[in-house]
């Protein structure tokens, strides 16, 4: 059992404290451990990557674990996990409800990424079946808006995100039989209207302490009313040019929420006037996403029953169809997995597709500057490296900004100056990107004549409770 504090604190152990993946924070109070997501850290390279996660934060010991509590189930939120596992702990994994199927599914997918490591780099896996099926063992799924009694000193409650379908931020209550108080963690936030099939983003209650997401912190207008009709315009030229050219679409999506949307979409496109040429499907994890996609959403539920049996999509079942696809020279739209094309089946079409000035490359959404994604949509790379194969950089690349699922910097600055508490600590951002926030904040809060605490997170970084 850990030692008994005198004072509590929550400490930034993840990479998200510097960075915009590999979320973790430790809560410690009196004598508990309480982890706050634990996810993979996700760049463009695949062998720091790789040695990141397979290095355990030193504040983080397993075995002391007294529970871990889960924002959504992105994988650079809840990925890490089974790792944890692994080195011996035995503590429950809380999920928003409905989700144990999907979380399933993410662990399964990574069980598979690090065998093909070991497979081509020799890197031993970071954890394997075994011991996700003894994690699965241990996730219990609460419901959005119950108080949920950890112990007799901690409870916490899910609140909606909105950020993906059931998305959830975290308030922690922490009660030393004399005094409350209250640790609030957004996870990953959006308040977009055209989002489909979640429910809308929650106010939190008051915090003693907010960890804040800061993704966006330096990007104004990443999504607003007039994007959705935009969005829909450019892709009613990009299969029109499709078509006219015989030409190919490749759309690189994430397989939670991403590929979905795009999806219906494309179904409300092919609705209001039929689009022609087939769509595919090429990302296995999306799949079995996609299989789930009606037992996890908030709403919509009939709509994507429609998306799902709509005749323009078809599903990719091996690679062997992969090829056959890449080669045809017929005109298609293929969404392939690996949203910034750092990895999944986008790398396979963009290294034979993009040196076709005719063939088409659209982004939904942010990529990082330094992924594959970033520097196709900057244009500053003539040629560019995939897989080992230099490719010419001829193709059109067009970016769809209706389908962010994070706040921007407007939307930060409202929700922030919305909700009441005494330390914002900002985290999962880029360093400029949380500073540029924090000046911002400070002063929209000085305006309300609010005196709340705002800190920029650094590695490591402890808040005392």
């Amino acid at each position: 059992m850990a030692k008994t504090l005198k004072h509590g604190y929550v400490q930034m152990c993840g990479n998200s404290a510097v960075d915009v993946a590999g979320s973790a924070y430790l809560v410690r109070f009196l004598n508990y451990t309480i982890l706050l997501d634990y996810g993979l850290v996700q760049t463009s390279d695949d062998k720091a990557d790789y040695i990141a996660n397979s290095k355990r934060n030193k504040a983080i010991k397993p075995k002391e674990i007294d529970a871990v509590i889960c924002s959504h189930m992105h994988s650079d939120h809840v990925s890490r996990i089974p790792q944890l596992v692994k080195e011996g702990m035995r503590a429950p994994i809380f999920i928003p409800k409905g989700c144990k199927a999907l979380l399933t599914i993410q662990w399964q997918d990574s069980v598979k990424i690090f065998a093909k490591e070991y497979e081509k780099a020799n890197r031993p896996p970071i954890y394997t079946q075994d011991d996700v099926d003894i994690a699965l063992g241990w996730v219990k799924e609460v419901e959005f808006g119950n108080e949920y009694k950890i112990n007799s000193h901690i409870t916490f409650q899910y609140y909606y995100a909105q950020h993906i379908v059931k998305a959830a931020q975290i308030l922690l209550t922490l009660n030393d039989g004399i005094n409350k108080k209250r640790i609030g963690y957004t996870g990953d936030i959006s308040d977009y209207r055209s989002k489909y099939f979640v429910s809308s983003l929650e106010l939190l209650p008051f915090c003693d302490i907010l960890i804040g997401e800061s993704t966006y912190g330096n990007r104004s207008r990443m999504n607003n009313k007039r994007d959705r009709a935009n969005d829909i315009n450019k892709l009613k030229h990009c299969i029109s040019t499709a078509k006219e050219h015989k030409s190919h679409i490749v759309i690189p999506v994430f397989a939670l929420d991403r590929l979905q949307g795009v999806m219906t979409l494309l179904h409300e496109l092919n609705m209001e006037e039929p689009i022609d040429i087939p769509v595919y499907i090429d990302t296995p994890l999306g799949i079995s996403v996609c299989r789930e996609w009606k037992h996890l959403s908030s709403k919509d539920i009939e709509l994507w029953d429609d998306v799902w049996n709509d005749e323009i999509f078809n599903v990719v079942r091996d690679f062997e169809e992969t090829e056959k696809i890449a080669k045809s020279k017929k005109p298609m739209i293929v969404l392939a997995g690996g949203g910034m094309a750092t990895g999944g089946k986008s790398r396979f079409y963009l290294q034979r597709w993009l040196s076709n000035p005719y063939n088409q490359i659209i982004f939904s959404g942010f990529c990082h500057p330094n992924s594959t994604g970033g520097k196709l949509k900057s244009g500053e790379l003539k040629k560019i490296s995939i897989d080992g194969k230099v490719v010419k950089n001829n193709a059109y690349v067009t970016s769809l900004n209706s389908f962010s699922s994070h706040a921007d910097t407007n939307h930060l600055l409202e929700y922030y100056t919305k909700v009441d508490y005494n330390k914002i600590v900002l985290v999962h951002g880029e360093e400029d990107a949380k500073l540029a926030l924090a000046k911002e904040l400070k002063e929209a809060l000085s305006e309300k004549n609010r005196t709340s605490k705002v800190t920029v997170a650094n590695k490591d970084m402890k808040v005392y409770i």
